[in-house]
């Protein structure tokens, strides 16, 4: 969106628009979180539009059982590799916040949340300042190297008589993030 300042008939404009917002919800139910210390059980490929456009991430997981307090929860977002190697995509944890059912709760219990929000400045970061397709990573690499995971069940579906069903749900938003006058 452009902001408009402009006064009488002028037209100028200044940009730090959104480009594109592009949705994700997962359709996988009941994924259950494998008992290792790193795992990514969603992934999703989208085509980035825009060369120049930086990426925001906003999102969420819902997640049955309570497993571990901490467990190193990430987003990433690939250069448009798809095998998930460190080398070829940028990881970060703060993108994360895991909010863990309490203790002892199962699935007729409280429920948590992994939240997402994550910024990746496409310009300085290799792969991600070209169109094409991009993957975005939810996951965990517990720092210990242990098998603490966020919760046994992503994305709970039928878990329970008195619950319904959940999913994750995220947008990548293309951001040109410059001030420029337009006229």
């Amino acid at each position: 969106m452009a902001l408009n300042f402009s006064t009488g008939n002028s037209t100028q404009k200044y940009t730090g628009n959104v480009a594109y917002v592009h949705f994700f919800s997962d359709a996988t139910k009941n994924i259950s979180t494998s008992s290792t210390s790193s795992s990514y059980p969603i992934s999703t490929v989208f085509a980035k539009k825009y060369a120049d456009t930086n990426l925001l991430l906003f999102g969420y997981t819902p997640v049955s059982t309570q497993n571990s307090y901490h467990a190193g929860c990430y987003a990433a977002i690939s250069n448009g590799d798809t095998s998930s190697s460190s080398a070829n995509y940028h990881r970060k944890y703060d993108a994360a916040h895991f909010v863990t059912p309490p203790d002892g709760m199962g699935d007729d219990g409280i429920y948590g949340t992994v939240y997402w929000h994550g910024w990746w400045n496409a310009s300085s970061l290799q792969g991600l300042n070209s169109v094409g397709n991009k993957t975005l990573f939810l996951g965990w690499s517990s720092r210990d190297g242990g098998n603490n995971r966020p919760g046994d069940i992503w994305n709970p579906s039928d878990r329970s008589a008195r619950t319904q069903s959940r999913t994750t749900n995220c947008q990548i938003w293309e951001i040109y993030s410059n001030s420029t006058l337009i006229t």
